[in-house]
């Protein structure tokens, strides 16, 4: 069930507005608190208005903001005054409209639209953002699912009083660019994270699952439970699955360190999709639009007695993007979008939304570099504020409507840390492999599946340089009846396909794209809009051709989430 949050609007005078699950909106009059998703503030997991309400004692100033993290927004009337205060780096997006002398402002876009409706407003879903979704794969610079609604920009808050509305910053760039030394950095950072891992554990929650496959995200966080004793409070889930390389990888590390492994992913299911198009319109309806091929669908049910622990932000220790830095601007589109120029353009975006966002990334450029970062920092926050805050931040807020998720590797502490690391460090992913073995270097040294390191990596951070025991048995393994997902559509397709698959495509998106591809070309009949927003030749080449190149074929699963997401409502 999806839930809706207030809206504050402002048509004259100041109103709090409470959406309930008939549509009905309750104005609110007296002093209030509502927190939506799940984060850690003054050292406990928040994830309930009730909990939050008791760490404010008289002013907003007794949270430390800078020392919170988790993908949430808290909304706070006190006497005169409301806030509207998302995690500090925004990864719980707040949705505002400002036209007209009226300003509407929610954590759920969908509440707003419909407190807009009965202010008679009505808005069209945006075939641009979609379009950015599809060339981009993340939502950028404050687009949203919606025309004539944007998201705040990350850092930022709400502050509405009398005298107007304002929109103030917690100070995330100022704190980033104080001096202190990498390792200094790395220290506190390090600290900040066992710290979430520590509220995290501590939950009262009758379930609590850490997530874990064979990659560099998910085995930080697991390092960090094991450093801080906190492993018997967790159970192993991987979502690979016997015998790909993530989940024997997975299941090894869980057998050498004697955790205990389920197959209950967290998330409960009240209504199975019964095909693709079903899914997806489920999945549109649980995000908004504002992300594609999520693992979140509407037809699953609340299960808010069980926490999730994922590796969300482990990229932000790593070295994305920060080599694009040895170019000048008008190269970096091409780096880290994959935009090129004349014959070699491939791109799925119209030339002009292209340019739109080409000038928007130099006007990004020009803005940090005014306030004294560099090019090298500037790629890093915008890995931060908006590749990673659109993907990570809201799949977090949006499964959290189902089921508590939360990502400790989120920790401004530790952000800085990974902006102190000079340029060369980053781009070798240094960064998270100093982490992981402040946090237990037995993990680190456990073998990575398929991953080679190479000779300097293993050599200075003893990576995969142990081999698994012998005579390894299987971990203990806990599950739950009825609790285990069950996409029939899915594993119908996969179980029938040859292997080996094309690099990096799933088995059941090569047995279904096919598929995927007539019932785009029937969508995109009554849907010619959006190709003022898509390259109509690149579009008809990937849905009229027998495809093997993984980008192409997740396109047209994007492609088919956009139009159906659209198309309904």
């Amino acid at each position: 069930m999806i839930l809706p949050s207030v809206v504050v609007a402002i048509n004259n005078k100041i109103d709090i507005y409470k959406p309930d699950n008939t549509g009905k909106y309750i104005k609110i009059e007296d002093d209030f608190y509502e927190f939506s998703g799940v984060g850690v503030l003054n050292g406990k997991l928040i994830d309930s208005s009730i909990d939050f309400s008791r760490l404010i004692k008289k002013t907003i100033n007794d949270i430390d903001w800078i020392g919170s993290s988790g993908s949430f927004v808290s909304v706070v009337r006190i006497k005169e005054s409301i806030y509207i205060m998302p995690d500090p780096v925004g990864a719980g997006m707040v949705y505002f409209y400002k036209e007209n002398g009226i300003f509407m402002a929610s954590s759920d876009i969908q509440s707003l639209i419909g407190c807009l409706k009965l202010n008679n407003i009505y808005l069209n879903k945006s075939s641009k953002y979609q379009a950015i979704l599809l060339g981009l794969n993340d939502g950028y610079f404050g687009y949203t699912s919606y025309e004539n609604i944007k998201s705040i920009e990350s850092g930022s808050y709400i502050h509405i009083n009398k005298s107007g509305v304002y929109f103030d910053s917690y100070g995330v760039e100022d704190f980033i660019s104080q001096k202190i030394t990498y390792l200094e950095a790395l220290d506190e950072g390090k600290l900040n994270i066992e710290k979430n891992i520590y509220a995290a554990s501590g939950a009262k929650k009758a379930v609590k699952i850490a997530h874990l496959t064979g990659g560099l995200d998910s085995r930080l966080v697991y390092s960090a439970i094991c450093s801080n004793d906190s492993l018997n409070s967790w159970l192993i889930y991987c979502s690979g699955r016997d015998p790909y390389p993530d989940f024997v990888t997975a299941r090894n590390i869980c057998a050498s360190t004697n955790a205990s492994m389920t197959s209950f992913s967290g998330l409960l299911t009240e209504n199975y999709p019964k095909n693709l198009k079903e899914l997806y319109r489920l999945q549109s309806s649980a995000c908004n639009g504002m992300i594609a091929n999520m693992p979140i669908h509407a037809g699953m049910s609340n299960n808010m007695n069980t926490i999730v622990l994922s590796g969300g932000y482990g990229e932000c220790y790593r070295g994305y993007w920060t080599q694009a830095s040895d170019y000048p601007v008008n190269s970096i589109p091409g780096i880290i979008w994959g935009m090129k120029s004349g014959e070699d353009d491939n791109s799925i975006i119209s030339d002009s939304l292209k340019n739109e966002l080409i000038e928007n990334l130099k006007v990004f450029f020009r803005e940090k570099e005014n306030s004294g970062w560099s090019k090298f920092e500037a790629l890093q926050l915008l890995y931060l504020q908006h590749k990673n805050r659109y993907f990570v931040g809201n799949i977090a807020k949006i499964f959290s409507n189902y089921t508590a998720r939360y990502d400790p590797l989120y920790s401004v502490y530790g952000f800085r840390a990974a902006f102190k690391a000079e340029k060369s460090y980053r781009d070798k992913k240094f960064v998270i492999f100093d982490l992981m073995n402040k946090f237990n270097p037995l993990v680190a040294r456990l073998p990575f599946g398929t991953t080679d390191w190479p000779a300097e990596i293993k050599e200075k951070f003893n990576l995969g340089t142990l081999e698994w025991p012998k005579n390894l048995g299987k971990p203990s393994s806990i599950n739950f009846l009825g609790s285990i997902e069950n996409n029939n559509f899915f594993g119908s397709r996969s179980n029938s396909l040859r292997l080996p698959l094309p690099a990096g495509v799933s088995p059941w998106q090569w047995g279904l794209y096919k598929e995927a591809q007539l019932e785009c070309l029937h969508l995109l009949e009554s849907r010619k809009d959006i190709f003022d927003f898509l390259n109509k030749k690149i579009v008809y080449r990937i849905l009229r051709n027998d495809l093997k190149n993984r980008v192409q074929i997740r396109q047209v699963f994007g492609l088919m989430y956009s139009l159906i997401w659209l198309e309904n409502g």
